[in-house]
This record gives structure tokens, sequence and C-alpha cells, in this order.
């Protein structure tokens, strides 16, 4: 069984947790016009640790990298700015469940080197899932990917 810990606020624990992501699922949910039915999409955000960037706010900044040129994920934030964000880490089992709204355009006074453009994910509802995850994984020794080696860190302008 996993201890379960819901809130509004990224407490430094839960910014430690998003600071060190190397990978991170952002969903939406459209509304589509034809039946009004509602579909998820969710997208893989990644990079190294750090790539999500928490303001002193609480507000979380995702650069958006060049990828296949879709724009499927921002679209839809366009149309529904609600979203849910997944962190996990895998070494611990730990799993943040956050949903919140999206907005677009400020990266504060940092800018990505390979970003195209940013969004900004603002937290309404945080739950933490302790031990969540039966799995854990570690990184190997050298073990980044060569894209995200080369999508770069943040740097202070």
């Amino acid at each position: 069984m996993f201890a379960l810990s819901v809130t509004v606020l990224l407490t430094y624990t839960y910014m430690g947790m998003v600071f060190d992501l190397d990978a991170l699922p952002a969903s939406v949910t459209v509304r589509h016009r034809e039946g009004g039915e509602r579909q998820v999409d969710v997208s893989h955000r990644g990079g190294l640790p750090g790539f999500m960037r928490v303001e002193p706010d609480g507000v979380l900044t995702a650069p958006e990298f060049p990828g296949n040129t879709f724009y499927n994920t921002l679209g839809n934030f366009l149309l529904n700015p609600r979203a849910g964000l997944w962190c996990a880490d895998f070494r611990t089992g730990d799993v943040l469940q956050m949903t919140g709204d999206v907005r677009f355009g400020s990266h504060g006074d940092a800018t990505f080197v390979q970003a195209e453009q940013y969004w900004q994910f603002v937290p309404r509802r945080i739950v933490r899932r302790r031990k969540a995850l039966r799995q854990r994984w570690t990184l190997f020794e050298d073990g980044w990917s060569p894209n995200s080696l080369d999508m770069g860190t943040w740097e202070i302008i």
C-alpha cells in the first residue's frame, strides 16, 4: 500500500522531484466537435534533469523543443488550457500527479538553448503517492540519450 498526500503547493520535496525529472508525460483533454466526445492527448516531454523549471511562485516552466512540428499538444493546450502532469521518481517509486492550467509566453530570467517556445503549468492540485511504482530503475553512468544532451540546459539571461 502507498501513502497519499494532497496539496495545492509545491513543497521543497515536490520541487526536488520536479527538478530531477528527465521525462514527463503531459496530458490534456480535448472536447471534439463531432458528438461532443472527449479524447485525451498524452505527450512525452524530456531533457536533462532540470528541464522543467520551478519558478519562485511554484509555477513550472517547460521549454518546447523542436520535434515533429505538428504542435498537437500546444494546440490542444490552446483549445483547453487545463492539463495533467505525471512525475515519477523511479528510484523511490514515488509519483506526483498534478492538475492545473497552462499558459504561454514567459520564461522569466532564463532561456533554454534549444527551446523554440515555452509553456507554463500552474498547479491547482498535487497528489503525491509514495512508493506507488512497484519497480525501481536507476540510470546507468553516462546513460543519457544523445538527444537529451543536445537540448542543453537553462541559462540565466
